[in-house]
């Protein structure tokens, strides 16, 4: 750690994650000028936007201290853009993480290169085990693994890196400490044996559903390529696939049965250009001429996923879920496993627009009109923070209300 930290966690905390931060912090060259700096300073700068210039007075020193000690008890690392540690992959993103708690080692990225791989939570029996085979033999050739922690499809790619004793690093939606059971709670230990638990939540942030979209563009930044495997036309996956191109990643996918509704995302992405992947040399053979000397190409496989043998126990990382009745909370009604189920939210025809969106993603809707919006415009006409309307253009977009463009840029179809 070093006398620049306390100033990171602290305007991490007044602007929140997932915020623009690029042109402020190179105006000011560091955190501290920013805190140092009158508010004049600030507002003639024209780095902020009038919504984060109100939030720079809404945190502490002291409030920054008290993360710190955080941090301590937890015995998680702390990361900023000014370390040597920190993926300098992710620096393409005008809205770079301020701050990553870190638990295990993250210098595993350092000389090697990364593909995540992603899907539903709701994975059938056979995305789990191609998930699997397909992060085992990412594994074999010197990738490190990178995915959402969750369960199904994320928690497979885990449990297929660790099969082989290889790299992984999960990036979480929440703070470490948070009340969450994650897909990896079962084996969080042998990841940060043999990798990293990332997250840009400080230890007892809780898990929200705003959390995940803004994490996703972690998980897209880290990787040379994202790989979907599983995922229905409006899963959030998706998101994560068109935020790689947005850095200019690859994207693969899984092709799947077109009768089956959680295997539609993986299709269409097919459809839009998608490399399909039948085999580990798919998406590794991309790479033969411009990373000649970080993947061992010995051992790069093309041996079909399906037909490979290996035998991965992926009971504790199916996602089940618990419908309550009457509205007790407290009342163990209905539990079931997600195998080849799919909930009725995803039986919706998917050129269907979801009318009863959220008065959130209704009031960015209502920035919108005939030519393309960025996220400032959104930010300044709505006086939304950021968490809130990354989910709301998350929500617009897999509804098929909008469509995202280069350069965070939104187009209402």
């Amino acid at each position: 750690m070093n006398e620049m930290t306390l100033y990171w966690i602290w305007l991490q905390l007044c602007l929140g994650s997932g915020a623009k931060v690029d042109e402020s912090v190179a105006f000011f060259e560091n955190p501290k000028a920013i805190y140092d700096s009158g508010e004049m300073q600030r507002i003639n700068s024209n780095a902020f936007t009038p919504n984060q210039l109100k939030k720079l007075k809404t945190k502490t020193l002291k409030d920054a201290e008290q993360v710190l000690l955080e941090c301590e008890k937890t015995g998680c690392g702390i990361i900023t853009p000014d370390s040597e540690k920190y993926p300098k992959k992710l620096m393409c993103m005008t809205n770079y993480p301020l701050v990553l708690y870190t638990l295990g080692d993250i210098s595993c990225l350092k000389g090697r290169e990364a593909i995540s791989i992603v899907g539903t939570r709701r994975a059938s029996d056979s995305g789990l085990d191609i998930a699997g085979k397909l992060s085992a033999s990412l594994c074999r050739a010197g990738v490190v693994v990178v995915s959402g922690g969750a369960f199904g499809i994320d928690s497979a790619a885990h449990l297929g890196a660790l099969s082989q004793k290889g790299k992984t690093v999960a990036v979480l939606g929440c703070g470490f400490n948070a009340k969450y059971r994650d897909g990896i709670t079962e084996f969080r230990q042998d990841i940060i044996e043999n990798g990293a638990i990332i997250s840009e939540y400080h230890p007892s942030v809780e898990a929200k559903g705003t959390n995940f979209p803004i994490r996703n563009r972690i998980i897209a930044a880290l990787s040379l390529g994202t790989v979907v495997v599983e995922a229905a036309a409006k899963s959030g996956s998706l998101i994560t696939a068109n935020l790689a191109l947005d850095y200019g990643r690859d994207v693969f996918a899984v092709p799947g049965n077109a009768a089956n509704l959680v295997q539609m995302g993986t299709i269409g992405l097919i459809r839009d250009g998608a490399t399909p992947v039948f085999s580990s040399v798919d998406i590794l053979g991309q790479y033969a001429f411009t990373h000649p000397d970080t993947i061992n190409w010995e051992k790069v496989e093309s041996d079909l996923l399906y037909h490979n043998h290996e035998q991965i126990d992926f009971s504790k990382v199916k996602y089940e879920v618990k419908r309550v009745i009457g509205g007790k909370n407290d009342a163990p009604v209905d539990v079931r496993e997600y195998k080849n189920i799919i909930p009725e939210t995803e039986k919706k025809d998917s050129d269907k627009i979801i009318i009863n969106i959220s008065p959130d993603a209704q009031k960015v809707l209502s920035v919108f009109d005939v030519k393309p919006v960025s996220i400032d415009e959104i930010t300044e006409q709505t006086g939304l923070p950021m968490p809130k309307i990354l989910v709301a253009l998350t929500q617009l977009e897999i509804s098929g209300i909008i469509k995202s463009q280069p350069g965070h840029i939104y187009l209402k179809k």
